[in-house]
């Protein structure tokens, strides 16, 4: 490898021996001229890392880091970010893949455009045999090449029926910005990291650029669980959305504050709808009755629970329908 590197793949692994491979081929296959590839093993009791090690024995562009302990992916991808030797950072969870075109193309736009941060839209993949169904993102949210500043990233951010949160992103990041700033991915976060850590890169500044193309793949497992479907998961993000309003308040303006505010109310708002449905699977009718009367107002049940209705009678329609199975949306 020569000595400058490009782009330094970052690839956090927790017992992904499924589809680790998988991880390690899409990074090995980019066009980009100088690639390492970090993997950091966050102590892995299955054969994630022997994997690893064959892949690195072939190729020296692999480089393998070892938590003694599981530390969470935002201490394994601060790790592989003390390791990294590239101009770019790239984010690859350890099931997901991206296109081979995908760091050249997105390098090109960071330069061309003097971005510190470049993100383009998402396909969601099957695991098995890596079939695309449709992106994440609207088209309309990445419909051309542009920046994006940090008040209509955190208006996205909102919590939607329609749309995923844009923290779902990966962007490319600029390593001389992160090391400049001294950001970091906070540690005790566990899930939702890199919604915060973008926003903390962009309220120290970083010019955000986006793309209308989509490269990167996401993998859609049948073991994963929804954030909207875990109460703790949902008071989780709450708090962490209300502490990062905090850690950012003196350095943005009131309109992002606003935004991200709101997302943070509404998560606590979805918290507490979680727990009065389960209340009412259980047959629990008094602590039902206390969340009504308490932190949720009855016209936002009656809007949740129409949502659900309707989502579950489309849903039914897709599936009856043959000529919508693999749209695009």
């Amino acid at each position: 490898m020569s000595e400058r590197v490009d782009a330094s793949v970052v690839i956090p692994a927790y017992n992904a021996e499924a589809f680790i491979v998988d991880a390690l081929a899409a990074a090995q296959k980019q066009t980009v001229q100088a690639v390492e590839i970090l993997v950091v093993d966050d102590g892995s009791t299955d054969g994630t890392r022997a994997l690893v090690e064959a892949v690195a024995q072939r190729d020296p562009r692999v480089r393998l880091f070892r938590q003694p302990t599981n530390r969470g992916p935002s201490a394994a991808r601060n790790r592989a970010f003390d390791e990294a030797r590239g101009d770019w950072l790239v984010l690859l969870d350890a099931d997901d893949t991206m296109d081979p075109e995908r760091i050249a193309r997105l390098i090109a736009l960071g330069n061309r455009h003097k971005a510190d941060l470049v993100a383009d839209n998402i396909v969601r993949q099957t695991l098995a045999d890596r079939v695309a169904l449709g992106l994440v993102f609207p088209r309309a949210m990445f419909e051309r090449d542009r920046p994006m500043p940090l008040p209509e990233y955190a208006w996205h951010e909102r919590i939607s029926d329609e749309v995923p949160p844009i923290g779902f992103i990966h962007p490319i990041i600029r390593r001389s910005f992160v090391e400049r700033h001294g950001v970091r991915y906070p540690e005790a976060i566990w899930c939702g990291e890199d919604s915060y850590f973008t926003t903390l890169c962009l309220a120290h500044g970083a010019v955000l650029w986006t793309t209308a193309e989509a490269y990167y793949r996401y993998t859609m497992r049948s073991d994963s669980l929804s954030y909207r479907d875990d109460p703790e998961i949902l008071a989780e993000l709450e708090r962490q959305s209300r502490r990062l309003v905090d850690e950012i308040r003196p350095m943005v303006d009131g309109v992002t504050l606003g935004h991200l505010s709101k997302r943070a109310d509404d998560l606590g708002r979805m918290y507490h709808y979680r727990r009065f449905t389960q209340a009412l699977k259980d047959r629990q009718i008094g602590e039902a009755w206390n969340l009504v009367w308490g932190p949720l107002p009855v016209p936002y049940i009656l809007h949740r629970l129409l949502t659900a209705m309707t989502r579950r009678l489309n849903n039914r329609g897709h599936q009856l329908d043959p000529q919508r199975a693999g749209e695009m949306p």
